[in-house]
């Protein structure tokens, strides 16, 4: 019976971007959970970013966009690449290159959930504003909406 050889780093590698994107820092760390020792995932790293497989600053605009379609604003969008080892300035750049301004999104988001009339009731304002906030809107955004 034949045995299977093992694969390699870079096998491994192209097999994670082939399901989803990554960032480097993500993929690193996968390849290294893993098993796969600091040379071998580097060497990956390497002729992944050669052949144009891996590049932070479109996985972050793809990110960025993905995210913001589904209604998450600019703080959470923003410290989910921060945990997935984006560096800030490309972070920064993805967020103010998004092709629709948050104000419209925020707008979007809350008619969705909570409806056109603007809320009186304090309580019902400090729900709203929680939920707005935990949805990663900024509090200037949200006051501006409320």
């Amino acid at each position: 019976m034949l045995k299977k050889p093992k694969q390699s780093a870079y096998d491994r590698a192209v097999h994670c971007l082939a399901i989803r994107a990554h960032g480097t820092q993500e993929l690193r760390t996968k390849l290294r959970q893993k098993g796969f020792d600091e040379v071998a995932t580097d060497h990956a790293m390497l002729r992944l970013q050669a052949h144009g497989y891996l590049d932070d600053r479109d996985f972050c605009a793809q990110y960025v966009r993905a995210r913001a379609r589904r209604g998450y604003g600019p703080v959470k969008i923003g410290y989910e690449l921060k945990t997935r080892g984006i560096a800030p300035d490309l972070i920064d750049a993805a967020l103010q290159a998004v092709d629709h301004t948050w104000s419209t999104q925020i707008e979007q988001v809350w008619t969705k959930k909570f409806g056109p009339p603007v809320p009186v009731d304090r309580k019902e304002k400090a729900k709203q504003y929680r939920f707005l906030q935990y949805r990663g809107f900024t509090s200037e955004q949200i006051q501006t909406l409320l």
